[in-house]
């Protein structure tokens, strides 16, 4: 019993956070039905990373930026450059 008012007490004691966390698993359960389980499969998370590593690593440094107390938000003017030079050559 008492397992079970812990986790309600968990969920409850910050419901805001909770919610953020309840409706994350509601939308990739949701998609994992939708698309036959495909969503979750190694192959697709492997192109999800694979695809998106670029962003993931300008999140991941943005977000040690502003953790640290030092916002800087012209990381997106910088993520554009590459593709800019390979335009030029």
């Amino acid at each position: 019993m008492t397992g079970t008012s812990n986790l309600r007490e968990l969920l409850t004691r910050n419901m805001r956070q909770s919610g953020i966390y309840i409706a994350f698993v509601f939308i990739v359960l949701l998609f994992t039905v939708l698309t036959g389980g495909t969503l979750l499969s190694p192959g697709n998370l492997t192109n999800l990373v694979l695809q998106y590593s670029y962003i993931l690593i300008l999140a991941i440094g943005m977000v040690m930026i502003i953790v640290a107390g030092h916002i800087d938000l012209s990381v997106g003017r910088w993520s554009r450059s590459p593709a800019r030079s390979r335009r030029w050559s």
